[in-house]
């Protein structure tokens, strides 16, 4: 637990805001993203990697549209935000892709 941040909450210093959701339609590829997780271990949870968008509306299989990027896709990242340059949810990060060695394709919101 981060003591500081306990503090903060319970003598009513620190608020909460509700991040915001964006939709992948307003994504570019060459665009900024990044994901937030917990990599590997707990030890290193609320990790964050950045990257760009390479791909919008790809297909695995024609079962799925998603969006590819190239940061780390590491293990404990599933299911965590994608988020744009504007800080909004733009998709959840779902899997990487390791027949074709690829990383970071993930949900649109």
């Amino acid at each position: 637990m981060d003591i500081c941040l306990d503090a903060a909450f319970a003598d009513g210093t620190a608020t909460l805001e509700p991040i915001e959701f964006g939709t992948a339609m307003s994504l570019i590829i060459g665009e900024d993203i990044y994901s937030i997780g917990t990599a590997f271990d707990i030890n290193l949870r609320n990790s964050i990697t950045k990257g760009i968008i390479s791909g919008i509306d790809r297909e695995v299989y024609g079962d799925y549209k998603l969006i590819q990027s190239d940061f780390a896709a590491n293990p404990g990242f599933s299911g965590g935000p994608l988020i744009d340059s504007e800080g909004k949810v733009v998709g959840m990060i779902s899997f990487k892709y390791k027949e074709n060695k690829s990383e970071g394709n993930n949900q649109p919101t």
